[in-house]
């Protein structure tokens, strides 16, 4: 009657051991970097979820008076209007998306702005990323948004101004 593991039998067991937790390892690793793409790719979607839903509210909570469409270049419109919609909690800011090759802008501020801004002017401005192609059109109460991110899908949806007056 045996009492104790020969010396072989540890080893043996200790090399099992290493190859399983290695493997273990192994599978961990892979799981972390794929959270890690999943958590990239959540985060580029609710970025992109932010910008239509706050851009949604500025349109619809705007004055259909004030709203300005210049288009600058061949990819990208400015967009400008007075809105009851703040992110800061201004009162009835104005609100101006500007994009160019260095990036998108949402400005908001307490009052109407000149592109490029003055020093002196009291405005938030908010980088939204790189886009190539941020285009608005509006006709008859409503305002179509034709946008890229750099690297995503194009995105196109229509906003019904609230405050417009149609015809029916």
């Amino acid at each position: 009657m045996r009492r104790a593991f020969t010396l072989v039998e540890m080893m043996i067991a200790v090399t099992l051991l290493t190859v399983i937790l290695l493997f273990l390892y192994q599978s961990l690793n892979t799981l972390r970097i794929g959270n890690e793409r999943y958590g990239e790719r959540l985060q580029e979607i609710v970025d992109d979820d932010q910008l239509v839903r706050t851009l949604f509210l500025d349109l619809t909570l705007g004055t259909p008076s004030t709203l300005t469409i210049v288009h600058d270049d061949q990819a990208f419109d400015r967009l400008s209007l007075r809105s009851d919609h703040s992110i800061y909690g201004r009162i009835y800011p104005f609100v101006t998306y500007y994009g160019n090759d260095n990036g998108f802008f949402r400005i908001e501020s307490s009052e109407a702005l000149n592109l490029p801004p003055q020093r002196d002017a009291e405005m938030v401005i908010d980088s939204l990323g790189a886009f190539t192609l941020f285009r608005v059109y509006e006709k008859e109460g409503y305002v179509l948004i034709d946008m890229q991110r750099k690297g995503d899908e194009r995105q196109v949806f229509k906003v019904q101004l609230l405050n417009a007056k149609t015809k029916k």
